[in-house]
């Protein structure tokens, strides 16, 4: 098929070659109509002359019949005298003499073919009794006839030449060319192409649409363009291309998806333009794209950008955090020492000393609000221990059961004993969060909380996400599940429940979920949610299950040791906060040692260079803005490798790197801490045998 774009109807593939045809024809019969005609007259003329012959001849038997019926078949001389009479032409002829079943007498000459015959009956008193014969050669016909088709041939070459069939073919190969174009490059382009007529039916498609609408041209082809879609989406389509066969609107473009009869849906975007016949709108040629890929992967891409934003945002977050509860443990170390000096100046029946004991309070809150941002930051302590997790959170459960309102049904679903790693105080904070929310997501509500532990085994091939989109590292794992049937939350909720201080409570500092998530990340593992308003929400922590053994290489920290007399000797007391450097000796002073302080790792440095030998510990702030406690232990290790050095920080132990937490004479001391703390960790390091 082709398309004639001003006819708008299809062409066949032979119009070239039969317009060639025609030209062909019409010359070839001009040149035939002389010696056709000539051969057609001339034949009829002798039929017509050697009819009247053998009339005439036949009569002049009639007569010898009459004079002698009974005997007129033995006339045979007196017939023959008369079959040798030459026509007038002068044409040899054949001439015969029949009775009724036999030949009586004969004229024969020469006559070459092809041959024509006449024939007339004779008669005796209105009886027929015979036949006359006449037979003649039509070659002399022909001959003339040859010489008039040559004359025709060059009439009608005169014709081909004078007419313009030249151009008619020249025009037909144009079009035939015109149109294999056309063809061509509807197949080879990459959109899917149909044509319609001013009805909206389809006339013509390329492939590619064939394929897109899952339908075959033989199915397509008539129907009508707006049909192919669902009701949904279908007035959409006819008001696009009613605007462009009834309102001549150039060009227009559109949006909609096509259903298909294997069920899937295709996105595509269409343009349509119209097809002008003489000036007048015939048709309009629709472009489609399938755009259904390419929608899914930007889904896709933007889906990935907002889970990679989130985790850049989260961990932005805690980096915050972290930076806060260090300065902020700074500033609660300097109001829990000063505390700390206070009450041991004061009569315990003072008032005063009420006071203090109010403002240590206080300061111990916002120390627990300095491990919380620290859990989120994933910078706070871990002390790891193999826990039963089935009896932790059926404690925790008993414990919170009493405090729920009667409304809530709890659920639990637990049937294995499943021991995994884990710093116990911060998995039973998690497993407190996940359920105090689920109860208050319920609300006054009749509701159910379902708290299952399984064991999930996640090989490698299989994909699992966390919340954020990131791949769950593969492994085998606890999976502690929390459902509720409360409120829900819609997906800016889901966004941000995780960000410190957000809360969508009355009441509340919005730290639990984002130290819950901080604890699950400072243990290897993974969370994951789903949540729907109105229908509840699920939360699945992932906590890695041990392999066969676990070393135990947690270093020994500050407060384990009871109290202890232990005085004597000089601290070299490193610390950026000038407070901490005024309030360290006074702590130190009570204890019975002597205190030399230093700003920072430079100043510490000189300072040790020159008194090392009266120096027995050295008290090393962790985080500082010159030259930082890691790069200060290396360059001292480089002078000594024997000194005590307890790291002081708010952050946890984890900060250290593996060579250090091998060295003997390394401690460690979390921020902040009281004296008796303080005392433990220089009795760990300065008597021996107590590292």
């Amino acid at each position: 098929m082709r398309w004639q774009e001003h006819e708008m109807r299809p062409v066949n593939d032979t119009s070239y070659s039969n317009a060639t045809r025609f030209s062909v024809v019409f010359c070839v019969l001009a040149a035939l109509m002389l010696p056709v005609g000539y051969f057609m007259i001339s034949y009829e003329s002798l039929l017509r002359i050697m009819e009247t012959e053998a009339e005439i001849n036949s009569k002049l038997v009639s007569r010898v019949i009459s004079t002698n019926p009974e005997l007129w078949r033995y006339e045979t001389i007196r017939i023959e005298e008369i079959l040798a009479h030459r026509p007038r032409s002068g044409t040899a002829e054949i001439r015969r003499v029949f009775d009724k079943k036999t030949l009586v007498a004969e004229s024969v000459n020469a006559l070459k073919p092809p041959q024509v015959t006449a024939s007339f009956v004779i008669s005796n008193n209105g009886e027929a009794v015979g036949r006359f014969e006449i037979r003649r050669s039509i070659l002399p016909i022909l001959m003339k006839s040859g010489i008039m088709a040559i004359i025709g041939l060059g009439f009608g070459l005169l014709l081909y030449r004078l007419l313009p069939f030249r151009d008619l073919i020249k025009s037909g190969k144009m079009l035939q060319d015109t149109n294999d174009f056309l063809l061509k490059v509807m197949e080879a382009s990459t959109n899917s192409l149909v044509v319609l007529d001013l009805d909206g039916n389809i006339q013509m498609l390329n492939g590619r649409f064939e394929v897109l609408s899952g339908c075959s041209r033989e199915e397509l082809l008539g129907r009508h363009f707006c049909t192919l879609f669902t009701d949904d989406t279908r007035p959409q389509v006819h008001a696009k291309v009613h605007t462009v066969l009834k309102e001549s609107a150039e060009n227009i473009t559109f949006e909609t998806v096509l259903p298909r009869h294997d069920g899937t849906v295709k996105s595509l975007v269409c343009g349509a333009v119209p097809l002008f016949s003489e000036g007048t709108i015939s048709g309009l040629v629709v472009s489609v794209d399938d755009v259904t890929e390419r929608i899914k992967a930007e889904e896709e891409r933007l889906v990935q950008e907002r889970h990679f934003q989130q985790t850049q945002k989260l961990e932005s977050l805690g980096v915050l955090a972290g930076g806060i509860a260090h300065d902020f443990n700074n500033i609660l170390s300097i109001v829990l020492g000063y505390c700390y000096v206070i009450k041991d100046d004061i009569d315990p029946l003072s008032s005063y000393f009420e006071y203090v004991q109010k403002i240590e309070e206080a300061a111990n809150r916002a120390a627990d609000l300095c491990r919380q941002m620290l859990s989120y930051a994933g910078k706070n302590e871990l002390q790891h221990t193999p826990i039963n997790l089935r009896a932790l959170v059926e404690d925790i459960v008993g414990m919170l059961h009493s405090g729920i309102k009667k409304n809530v049904a709890i659920k639990f679903d637990v049937h294995d004993e499943l021991v995994s790693i884990v710093d116990s105080s911060q998995i039973q904070q998690v497993v407190m969060n996940l359920i105090i929310n689920a109860a208050e997501a319920i609300g006054d509500n009749n509701g159910t909380i379902r708290i299952s532990l399984t064991e999930v085994d996640l090989p490698e091939g299989r994909v699992e996400m966390d919340f954020t989109g990131t791949a769950i590292r593969a492994a085998r794992y606890v999976c502690l599940e929390v459902s509720d049937t409360g409120c829900g939350m819609d997906p800016e909720t889901q966004d941000r429940i995780f960000e410190p201080f957000y809360t969508t409570k009355f009441a509340g500092r919005g730290l639990g979920m984002s130290a819950t998530l901080g604890i699950i990340r400072s243990h290897d593992g993974a969370l994951q949610l789903s949540s729907t308003p109105g229908a509840g929400t699920t939360f699945k922590i992932y906590l890695p299950l041990p392999e066969a053994s676990v070393p135990d290489d947690n270093m020994p920290t500050t407060g384990q040791a009871p109290s202890v007399k232990v005085s004597g000797g000089t601290i070299l007391l490193i610390d950026d906060e000038e407070e901490l450097r005024v309030l360290g000796p006074a702590w130190l002073d009570k204890i019975g040692f002597s205190t030399i302080t230093a700003a920072n790792g430079r100043e510490a440095l000189d300072i040790y260079r020159k008194h090392s030998g009266r120096i027995d510990l050295i008290l090393l702030d962790l985080l500082m803005s010159e030259m930082d406690g890691i790069e200060t232990y290396r360059q001292v290790r480089e002078v000594s490798r024997a000194i005590p050095i307890i790291f002081c920080s708010g952050c946890s132990i984890k900060e250290l790197s593996a060579d250090i937490l091998e060295d003997e004479h390394v401690g460690f001391l979390k921020k902040p801490y009281d004296p008796d703390q303080l005392r433990s960790a220089l009795f760990d390091r300065l008597v021996p045998g107590r590292g």
